[in-house]
């Protein structure tokens, strides 16, 4: 299991025909990964781990304790047919968001635990 810390609350903004959020995490040896959410208008919403270029499925659960809110999530296989088109869109999202956090020097940090 890897401990990831999510950098910003969120970001979000419409790439080519698709809405897309994301999460930025950092890992302990400082590499980056992001948890994508996107969707065409009307279609149903992905969630992705993102890596590179590398697509992977991601289950998310949420637990509430007397400790706090805490999330884990679950990486899995690659996804290797994800939408041309989707695939652009969450990369672009993610190109834009990495330049524009460049600049974000007040980060909010939550911890997370990654399964593999």
């Amino acid at each position: 299991m890897d401990e990831w810390t999510r950098r910003k609350q969120f970001y979000k903004g419409v790439f080519g025909d698709y809405i897309v959020y994301g999460f930025k995490y950092v890992g302990h040896l400082g590499e980056g990964g992001w948890h994508t959410t996107s969707w065409l208008y009307a279609n149903p919403i992905h969630d992705f781990w993102v890596v590179g270029s590398i697509f992977r499925h991601i289950s998310i659960n949420i637990s509430d304790s007397q400790f706090g809110i805490r999330n884990s999530m679950t990486i899995g296989e690659i996804v290797e047919d994800v939408d041309d088109a989707e695939r652009q869109a969450v990369l672009e999202a993610i190109q834009h968001w990495e330049k524009d956090g460049e600049h974000d020097h007040h980060h909010r940090r939550q911890a997370t635990s990654i399964n593999r």
